[in-house]
């Protein structure tokens, strides 16, 4: 996948390189703040509830 996005990329290695992480620490650049949504939920957390989420606007669907 990387090689596909990366693949026009002057200069990309190819994702198998051993120089490919000193490609992407040469462009990479700090964030001066980032957006947490939910902090106290984890991914796996947020999935589940979000399945949950669907299969109760299933269950109420089919009620009306």
């Amino acid at each position: 996948m990387m090689d596909y996005l990366f693949g026009n990329v002057e200069g990309w290695p190819g994702i198998h390189s051993p120089d490919v992480k000193d490609f992407i620490l040469s462009f990479q650049i700090p964030a001066s703040a980032w957006f947490v949504s939910h902090p106290n939920l984890s991914v796996s957390e947020a999935t589940r509830l979000t399945r949950q989420d669907a299969a109760v606007q299933q269950f109420v669907s089919t009620l009306n």
